[in-house]
């Protein structure tokens, strides 16, 4: 199933989701959205565009970064996901 969403009420624009039970799979179909991912090495934005998918490996903190309306597709495992705010000057 895809999730049509929009910034000003997604609740991906307020937090940090790690994974510990398993890595993360992203795809999308329209338009693009952005992967902020927060490794040891320092942070990294991946750009999905329409079609194209990612892998978030487990215990990296990521989040999605949307800048206008979407529509995509995420398949995560059951159990171990933590949350935590994102800052109020990491927002997008």
């Amino acid at each position: 199933m895809t999730k049509p969403s929009e910034q000003a009420f997604d609740p991906f624009a307020t937090f940090v989701q790690l994974r510990e039970g398993g890595g993360a799979t992203a795809l999308t179909w329209t338009p693009d959205f952005w992967r902020k991912l927060q490794t040891r090495d320092g942070e990294r934005m991946i750009r999905l565009r329409g079609g194209q998918g990612c892998i978030v490996p487990r215990g990296v903190w990521h989040r999605l970064i949307l800048r206008q309306p979407s529509e995509r597709l995420f398949v995560t495992p059951p159990r171990g996901t933590q949350l935590r705010p994102v800052a109020t000057t990491e927002r997008a």
